[in-house]
Order: structure tokens, then sequence, then C-alpha cells
């Protein structure tokens, strides 16, 4: 049976009128839940007799909650119900900026080699900068795998057998776990490390340039911040 105005558009209205009935019963007090009701149900009368009509969205079909019954958390909570359809945005001020990171800027406050800066943190693994020049040592590490890119400068890496690996800047390679390597740069080279968090510096073995991973973070000088862990 096809009732007068059925179609899409209203049972789209149809659908959305439900999921923000939903949502306000949790966000607003019961004055502003019945007032945005009765938007809504006139909105659906509207729709039903207007099958033809634009559905683009104009400022005099959005309710919008006094301050006053705002939660604490919500920024703004629109029900916007044009002559098709619905929309409900929300915004949260519990939603954290995320931080930008530039290796360049980072890498500029650098000025040791060998001394890798924590600039940002994925999970369980830790995002570093370092400049190298020379070699630091033979190591491995037992238990964490090791990714190395090239930002500037040339990287060679070393493996026994007389193996090596020469990246180039945009070029990474992953040393995995349990394997003797040795990093050495002809000139000062530019890096990003990406470690698990309990990875040591020079792994098994500890030399003169051997920096802990507490260093690695408070030592940091570049312009953003490490975000903390919730």
């Amino acid at each position: 049976m096809k009732f007068p105005g059925d179609g899409p558009a209203v049972w789209y209205n149809l659908r959305m009128r439900a999921v923000a009935v939903a949502l306000l019963r949790k966000v607003l007090n019961a004055s502003a839940l019945e007032r945005a009701e009765r938007e809504l149900r006139n909105s659906d009368r509207r729709a039903a007799s207007s099958r033809g009509a634009s559905s683009q969205l104009r400022q005099s079909d959005c309710y919008y909650p006094e301050a006053s019954v705002s939660p604490p958390f919500a920024q703004s909570f629109n029900i916007c119900g044009p002559k098709h359809g619905m929309n409900t945005v929300v915004h949260s001020k519990e939603m954290q900026v995320v931080a930008v990171v530039n290796f360049e800027t980072e890498l500029q406050g650098v000025t040791e080699h060998w001394s890798p800066r924590v600039v940002a943190q994925v999970n369980d693994q830790y995002v570093k900068v370092a400049k190298v020049l020379g070699q630091i040592a033979w190591h491995k590490h037992d238990n964490e795998d090791e990714l190395f890119l090239v930002i500037s400068g040339q990287l060679k890496i070393e493996f026994e057998g007389g193996k090596e690996t020469v990246l180039n800047p945009g070029e990474m390679c992953v040393v995995p776990r349990g394997v003797l390597h040795n990093p050495v740069a002809e000139e000062e080279c530019s890096i990003v490390l990406i470690e698990t968090v309990t990875t040591k510096h020079t792994g098994d073995i500890e030399t003169p340039l051997t920096k802990s991973i507490e260093s690695q973070i408070s030592g940091r000088t570049g312009a953003s911040t490490l975000p903390e862990r919730h």
C-alpha cells in the first residue's frame, strides 16, 4: 500500500528521526526533548506534503537547544530538518586536537649524533628522529624489530656475512629482531626510527654513545609536545 507523501526521502526522515530522538534522550533534558520531538513531527508533515520541494538546508529548518539545556560536553547539537531528511550534528569539547609533527623541524633541534628524540607514539611504538654520522656499534634487539627511514643523506646498514643495505632519502627498511646490524653514515644523515617503546638504543650492548629511553623522551627539543597517553 502506498501512502500519500510516501517515498525514499520520507522514509529516510523517519529513520533519522528515530536516531535523533535516541540521541536527544541521552543529552537533553525533558523540556528540550519535548520541543525537539514536536519540531520533528512538524518536519515529517512538511516532508509528506512537499515531496517535490528542494531539499537544500535552510536556517529556519534547524532546531537549536538553548545554551542552558546543553550538556557540559556538548558544544552544539543541531537538529536540522529540511523538506526531505534530517541531519544531526554533535561537536564535543572532549575531542583532542591532533598535533602535526614536522620531521625537518624536529631534526633542527637535534645537535648530537646518535641521540634519538621521541616525537610521537603510535600504540606501543615510538616514532623518533636522529642525526647520525660515522658508526655507533654492532648490536641487535632480541625482541623488537626496528624501522629505519632516511630523511636526508645516506645510511648504510651492515649485516653479518658482509651483506649491507643502503638507504637514500625517502627509503626505509625494517631490521628484524635478533639480527646483528651496524648502521653507518659516511656523511651526516637524518633518519626516522620506529621502535617498540621497550627498544634499547644499542640493544644488547652499551657504549659511550648509548642513550636511555628516558633521555630520548626528556631530551626532546622539537616544537611540538608529545601528548600524554591515557
